[in-house]
């Protein structure tokens, strides 16, 4: 689904004057910088932009990250005394991504591209570790986000109702937007629709969390909802629609929360007994989900089951092709190869010791807010522990039927840090405020 542009350099006279000045006060200005800079780019640059050298594909957003670390070695502004045990998997599952990859396609390309990635899920990963260390820094990327969903929604609505992507401009996305059964796919500076989708569907119970703070006004938090709703409607794509659906149910979860347990019992059971008096197996019902007409729940499914049936052509390293898996079947030309099934991304690509690490990362995150939610040293925080347990959940929903990529990848890794410094932090170390006030961390937010 991602578009063809490796190993090409793309570079918009404006994008690139944006990522100059972001770059200059991401290393001379506080550290509010670091997230404007990031949610900047991930809302309003085409992840294609890119400048490649020697092979190697330098993102804007990888660009960041180098710029982050410098500024980090430049400012002494490292904080992590030690790894989190989520940290090490991390670590592990970058490891494990190269060394598969690699070895599975043979090639120097195979290994540069899998760098590539695992700098981009340890770069980003521990930025967010090391910034987001308190629960101000978390909710002030959070309203980052609410304040750029309002900004952003006319864009998206001058695409539904014209076709035309003022985000062509910077490069990277199509002139003229998709289009499906009639329907206009929006997609922004995002790379595909279904990442656009994605992406805001995952913010939404975040800047729910703010309703009823003095964070920023219910006004704000009502219309950015209302604007990431919308903009996952203009992005006509099926899998961020369901899953923002089924976020709400979650969120609606909020007031019986202390029957949490009960109700994940039940839910867990009933899908158990579903399972047991079907015929078919439960990702069947992928079949059946078509919210915007067009979509490929048949293809879907397929993938799934093709991945299960075909077990131990990539149980060990992954596999380098997956098409012909689909031989046989009344399918697009691409066949299987489109893998739009995280999970069957993960053991395609890297096998089955990749798919059990990102597995114990995300079920460990979601764990520790599971955990946190209870806790009475945070009750000042419950709808924004909520919030994010509900935002991981849509994580999960999102990927049966999306791999992630472009900004996908570092909205994701900054959810699971968040969720590890909740733990590691406690949100209320006052050694760290102290280290803060000495490495001149603590100044005045940019926007309060």
């Amino acid at each position: 689904m991602a578009n063809d542009i490796a190993n090409q350099t793309q570079i918009a006279p404006l994008g690139l004057a944006i990522l100059f000045i972001l770059m200059v006060l991401l290393l001379f200005k506080n550290k509010d910088y670091i997230f404007i800079s990031f949610v900047i780019l991930s809302c309003f640059v085409s992840s294609a932009q890119r400048i490649v050298i020697a092979d190697i594909d330098f993102t804007f957003i990888r660009i960041f990250i180098v710029f982050t670390y410098l500024r980090i070695v430049l400012r002494n502004e490292w904080v992590l005394e030690s790894l989190h045990k989520v940290d090490i998997l991390v670590l592990l599952y970058g490891f494990i991504s190269i060394f598969s990859f690699t070895l599975l396609h043979s090639s120097i390309s195979a290994l540069i591209n899998s760098l590539g990635d695992a700098f981009d899920t340890i770069g980003a990963f521990f930025i967010f570790r090391n910034y987001l260390r308190d629960y101000k820094d978390i909710t002030y990327i959070i309203k980052l986000f609410a304040i750029s969903s309002l900004i952003i929604f006319p864009f998206f609505f001058f695409e539904s109702i014209t076709g035309f992507n003022i985000f062509s401009y910077f490069g990277g996305v199509p002139v003229v937007s998709a289009i499906r059964e009639g329907k206009v796919r929006c997609q922004g500076a995002f790379p595909h629709p279904i990442i656009a989708g994605s992406f805001w569907a995952v913010l939404v119970p975040l800047i729910w969390s703010f309703w009823n703070t003095k964070i920023i006004s219910n006004k704000i938090v009502f219309f950015s909802i209302v604007s990431s709703i919308l903009i996952i409607l203009f992005s006509a794509s099926s899998t961020p629609l369901m899953s923002v659906f089924a976020g709400f149910l979650f969120l609606g979860l909020y007031q019986f929360r202390k029957s949490y347990k009960e109700i994940k019992i039940l839910l867990i059971s009933s899908l158990v007994i579903l399972q047991l008096i079907m015929d078919n197996p439960i990702w069947y019902l992928l079949m059946k989900i078509d919210i915007v007409g067009g979509s490929t729940g048949f293809f879907r499914f397929l993938l799934i089951d093709k991945f299960v049936e075909n077990w131990r052509e990539w149980f060990f390293l992954g596999i380098v092709d997956t098409y012909h898996w689909g031989e046989g079947y009344n399918l697009p030309s691409i066949g299987l190869s489109d893998l739009t099934n995280k999970f069957v991304a993960e053991g395609a690509t890297g096998g089955i010791f990749r798919l059990l690490l990102f597995l114990i990362i995300f079920f460990t995150s979601y764990r520790i807010i599971e955990k946190k939610k209870d806790d009475n040293d945070f009750s000042h925080n419950k709808m924004l522990l909520w919030g994010i347990l509900a935002s991981l959940f849509i994580h999960f929903m999102n990927f049966w039927g999306v791999t992630y990529f472009g900004q996908m990848t570092y909205i994701f890794w900054m959810g699971i840090a968040i969720c590890i410094n909740i733990e590691y932090y406690n949100f209320n170390n006052t050694n760290l405020e102290n280290k803060y006030i000495e490495n001149g961390l603590k100044k005045k937010r940019i926007i309060s």
